[in-house]
Formats: structure tokens, C-alpha cells, sequence
């Protein structure tokens, strides 16, 4: 009969007291490489997608409607991109030359809506209109006009508007009713 040791399952008997080499846990010259590596290929890679990225500036129009809505005393206004402003009950504020035309910045009478005209060339034209913003655009011969307006003018007045303007009448109503 064999010799069978019974020991008892949960017996606590001394594990061998072996030590695992370690290495020395310190950043070595190739770690501090690799990450140097690693951050010149992102900074890379980041700087080549703001390079390569298309860039939207606003047009200039848009920026002098902009300049125009900001101020708050009318400036001595020279000639405006309509003829005849007061035929359409509007009164100039603001004009100055932008972008190969004329920008105009008007206001109804005594009901405080301003509206921007501007009249040019049709490729230098803005096609977008900031949020909140109505745009038309009228052909006027070889020229575009651009009529830009904010929420106190309705998008029918607005298109009553640009209507008189491309046919050269009357306005139906009023604008921006006080």
C-alpha cells in the first residue's frame, strides 16, 4: 500500500519566496523618443487638416450689412445703390463702396426696420445669408442687387420688395409696418 499524505485542502504552507527580476521602471531615452515621436506625428497631422481645410470668410458685403446693423448713429451717406430710396418710404444711413459695388444701409421711416442694398457686379454677390437673415437677389442688367433684411420684415415684404425693384414699380404696401 502506498504512502498517501493527506494534508488538508486549505493547508497554509509557505510559498517559495522567488523574487522576478524587474526592471528598472524609469523612463529610458528610447521612451522619452517614442514619445516625442508620437506627438510631432499628431501635431502633424493637426496642423495638416487646419492647412488643408476649406476656410469660409464672410464677403465683404456681408460684413459692411454687419458694420451697418452695429452702428448706432447714421454717418453723412453719399450716393446709395437705389435711385430713388424715398419712392420705396426708405431713407439712407450708411453707404460706402464693397467689394466692386455700392453698399447701402437704409431704414423705413420712423419704424426703426433697416434693410441693406447692394448693388455690383453678380460674381461678387453673396449667395448665403447669415442665420436670421432674408436675402433677395435682383438682376439688374449686368448687375446683381442684393437686399438683405432681419425678422422685422416679413418674407412677403421682402419679396414685394424685390419685385418693385426688378420691375421698376410701385410698392404694393408699405414696409415694415411701425
Amino acid at each position: 500500500m502506498a504512502c498517501v499524505s493527506h494534508t488538508h485542502p486549505l493547508s497554509l504552507e509557505p510559498l517559495p519566496l522567488r523574487m522576478p527580476l524587474q526592471r528598472d521602471q524609469r523612463p529610458r531615452l528610447v521612451d522619452w523618443l517614442k514619445l516625442a515621436l508620437a506627438a510631432l506625428a499628431t501635431l502633424a497631422m493637426v496642423l495638416l487638416v487646419a492647412v488643408l481645410a476649406e476656410r469660409e470668410t464672410e464677403p465683404p458685403v456681408v460684413v459692411a450689412h454687419r458694420r451697418f446693423l452695429l452702428s448706432l448713429t447714421s454717418e453723412e451717406a453719399g450716393p446709395g445703390p437705389l435711385a430713388e430710396p424715398a419712392r420705396f418710404g426708405l431713407v439712407l444711413e450708411r453707404s460706402e463702396a464693397v467689394a466692386g459695388g455700392l453698399y447701402g444701409g437704409y431704414h423705413a421711416g420712423g419704424s426703426g426696420c433697416r434693410l441693406g442694398f447692394w448693388r455690383g457686379p453678380r460674381k461678387a454677390a453673396p449667395r448665403r445669408a447669415p442665420p436670421g437673415w432674408q436675402v433677395a437677389l435682383v438682376p439688374r442688367g449686368g448687375e446683381m442687387l442684393w437686399l438683405v433684411a432681419g425678422a422685422d420684415l416679413s418674407p412677403r415684404q421682402l419679396a414685394l420688395l424685390a419685385t418693385a425693384l426688378e420691375h421698376d414699380t410701385p410698392l404694393a404696401e408699405p414696409l415694415c409696418h411701425p
